[in-house]
């Protein structure tokens, strides 16, 4: 399972250009961009101004950008890619070091059902490949647990280890601020578990300082300014309740959410967490899931990807709260080969549907405007013509800096189908970018342009070999629909070649009847019009 899963994450961080939602993009590859030199103030959104935003994973993303920029890459969609390859590799090595760890306590079916449930959720992949606030604290959160049942779940710890985890715990605060909380309760149970020896608790409160004052430095660094970001974003979220602005919701609504965003398996991970805290007040998952789902249920705004972080810690608690004597019950009922044969069925069932939501999840272009720039990137001496909205921008109006190569030049058509039908630009070669909602009209006959791709699929490839059945999906016909074409204007007649002269023939009149074309003379010049 851990070989399937790592090729589902390099899959997802080949395919996936876009941004799962706008902050993914607008407050970490902005920001980036905006160091570089890429992007501008003005195309930051608000929080840009309000100095609320941490410098951490931008950071991160520079550092993991410098050597292909040292080695002259300078195309924004590689850069990115590689900072998904290598965030989702690192996340799926952590996933299954936790994993192992675990189920080094358990014996018997436990550890086949904890193997085929992370081995087997779709949105594993797909959302630690994510350059989002989440998928970091979710790492930074993982690699805390990992520490901890390692080396500090026991009473003779390491100190280097208690340091470390100090550390991690004040870096998950720079990478999400609510992730405190996670945070937060691993360290309570870490320090518990070590409260006979006062210097390693010590060594946690030290590293838990070093690496707040790690994130404060580069907040400093990022706004060139003395800012503590996370004051301000919390000033602006909950005194001024700012995020209320962008929808509110009841609690309740988080099974629904989590339903929407992980499919089925989001509300049965949640019953399992559920199951834990009642069931196993004091273990680690508890002190650490319980101040953080309280936390965002307070909140008025909530959505699905806030949870993410508790898929991993939910597939172990959903596994550690099965009734072993349910199994066994069930065992000695139905006899031990129906049972394996049943499990055998409920975990490819459990494959095949996640099978399904990752093909749909990871194949699909969630942010067209994003692909049809990466499209034209790099040709910037050929210029982009589009037709219905501006490629460039998006949530909101927001202009996509970062992406756009600096030499580029954007031009709108007079109307929807103008940018494929007629000579808008006298280039010989230029982009066309149509956006329309629904199915576009067929490209007239004769037109300049051939498309190059659409929006239905990440790549022309699959487009070609799965457009058709994928189209039918709902997420496919619900988005926008985007299109790239490849246009070659004819040259003009000044650039035509002249006319091989044909030989005469013995049915042509003599050459000498009419005069050549090119000694014909002009036509007369219209007159100045009169006063």
């Amino acid at each position: 399972m851990a070989g399937l899963s790592l090729v589902a994450h390099v899959v997802a961080a080949w395919l996936q250009d876009g941004f799962h939602h706008c902050d993914e993009h607008f407050q970490v590859v902005g920001l980036a961009g905006l160091r570089l030199g890429l992007a501008t103030a003005a195309q930051l959104p608000w929080e840009f101004k309000e100095q609320m935003r941490p410098w951490l994973q931008p950071v991160l993303m520079l550092l993991a950008w410098s050597p292909l920029r040292a080695a002259g890459v300078d195309n924004p969609f590689v850069w990115l890619f590689w900072s998904r390859l290598w965030g989702g590799v690192l996340a799926w090595a952590v996933t299954w070091l936790l994993v192992t760890t675990v189920v080094a306590r358990w014996s018997g079916w436990r550890r086949g059902m904890l193997y085929v449930l992370v081995g087997g959720i779709w949105f594993l992949p797909y959302f630690d490949v994510r350059t989002s606030s989440e998928s970091l604290a979710a790492l930074l959160f993982h690699l805390m647990l990992l520490l901890v049942w390692r080396v500090l779940d026991r009473p003779d710890g390491d100190g280097l280890a208690a340091l470390l985890l100090g550390v991690l715990g004040g870096l998950t605060f720079h990478a999400r601020y609510q992730a405190a909380a996670l945070a937060g309760g691993v360290l309570v149970y870490a320090a518990w578990r070590q409260r006979r020896q006062a210097w390693r608790v010590a060594g946690m409160l030290g590293g838990l300082c070093l690496g707040l004052t790690v994130g404060f430095a580069l907040d400093v660094w990022g706004y060139k300014d003395w800012v503590l970001a996370g004051w301000n974003y919390a000033f602006a979220n909950v005194v001024e309740d700012r995020a209320s602005d962008f929808g509110t919701s009841p609690w309740w609504d988080y099974p629904k959410l989590t339903l929407l965003t992980q499919g089925p398996a989001g509300p049965v991970l949640l019953l399992g967490l559920l199951a834990l805290w009642l069931r196993r007040p004091g273990h680690v998952i508890t002190l650490a899931s319980v101040p953080f789902v309280l936390l965002h249920v307070v909140v008025p705004h909530k959505e699905g990807r806030f949870f993410f972080p508790l898929v991993l810690v939910g597939c172990v608690a959903l596994v550690l709260m099965v009734p072993g004597g349910w199994v066994r019950r069930a065992v000695l009922t139905a006899g031990a080969d129906r049972m394996r044969a049943l499990g055998a069925v409920v975990g490819l069932a459990w494959i095949g549907v996640n099978v399904v939501g990752m093909g749909n999840a990871t194949l699909m272009v969630h942010s067209p405007r994003l692909a049809a720039l990466r499209e034209v990137f790099p040709r910037p001496q050929w210029p982009v013509v589009w037709a219905g909205s501006d490629p460039r921008q998006a949530c909101g109006g927001l202009r996509l800096g970062t992406l756009i190569h600096p030499r580029a030049r954007f031009v709108e058509a007079p109307n929807q189908d103008a940018a494929v039908t007629v000579n808008v630009v006298p280039d010989t070669h230029w982009w066309a970018v149509r956006i329309h909602d629904g199915v576009a009209p067929p490209l007239p006959r004769g037109a300049p342009c051939k498309r190059v791709w659409r929006t239905v699929l990440s790549t022309p490839t699959l487009e070609r070999w799965l457009g058709p059945a994928l189209a039918l999906l709902p997420r496919a016909r619900q988005r926008q629909d985007v299109e790239v074409f490849e246009c070659q204007n004819p040259p003009s007649p000044s650039q035509q070649p002249p006319p091989t002269p044909s030989p005469p023939s013995s049915s042509s009149p003599p050459s000498s009847s009419l005069p050549p074309t090119s000694t014909l003379p002009a036509a007369p010049a219209a007159a100045p019009a009169g006063k």
